[in-house]
């Protein structure tokens, strides 16, 4: 789960919530993450997190997640109840396999289709990978400076 990723080590490299409104019963988002892959740990997959999602009691006839790393599928999820996709998007990650990971963008792509206009929906999300550890000149040069900081004074 997204917890035990981020105490495993996962750094949280994006986050965001996806909110929706209704005023027409179809809605669509897509949002688009620029990533560096050369930023990551090289062979190391990236996932994609979900967290509390909030979604009407009744009226949900189309919930679709369509997640994709330059424009490779790497997952097609469909739900048609608030029932099944608050259970299979809480806490829920999904992995992008790290040879999709030569380019740079990360698609998520939202389908929300409902029979009462008036209903609200939310779900956060976050973004995960393992980055490099600095290098080990940063670290000589991070310690120096909270020692500096220790005494009080800077060299």
């Amino acid at each position: 789960n997204v917890t035990n990723a981020v105490a495993n080590g996962s750094h949280v490299i994006a986050t965001g919530f996806l909110q929706g409104s209704l005023s027409t019963p179809d809605w669509s988002s897509q949002l688009d993450f620029l990533v560096d892959p050369e930023q990551l740990v090289h062979g190391q997959a990236m996932e994609v997190g979900f967290l509390d999602a909030n979604l009407p009691t009744t009226g949900l006839d189309l919930l679709e997640i369509h997640i994709s790393a330059d424009g490779a599928p790497v997952a097609d999820l469909s739900f048609t109840s608030a029932q099944l996709a608050s259970a299979a998007l809480h806490d829920r990650l999904v992995t992008i396999d790290p040879s999709l990971l030569l380019g740079s963008d990360i698609e998520l792509q939202f389908v929300y289709r409902s029979t009462n206009a008036s209903d609200r929906f939310r779900s956060d999300f976050v973004l995960l990978a393992d980055l490099p550890e600095p290098a080990e000149a940063l670290l000589v040069a991070m310690a120096l400076a909270w020692v500096c900081l220790r005494r009080g004074r800077f060299v």
